[in-house]
């Protein structure tokens, strides 16, 4: 069974955007997604989340695509 993956976006300054959710923990910076709103987004940097028991597995710098 897969779990759910939950990543925080950010933009540039640190600013939230949002979230997203996937099935899979493999992504890498330059892959595009879309959000629930509807729009796109770019990873342009990844931090993972140390700590396995907190919300997000990792938070995104994310720009438009």
């Amino acid at each position: 069974m897969n779990s759910l993956h939950r990543y925080l976006l950010v933009d540039e300054s640190w600013g939230q955007i949002g979230s997203f959710e996937a099935g899979s923990p493999d992504w890498s910076v330059g892959q595009t997604f879309v959000i629930d709103d509807g729009r796109s987004f770019a990873i342009v940097g990844i931090v993972p989340t140390p700590d396995l028991e907190l919300e997000y597995t990792a938070t995104w710098m994310v720009e438009p695509a």
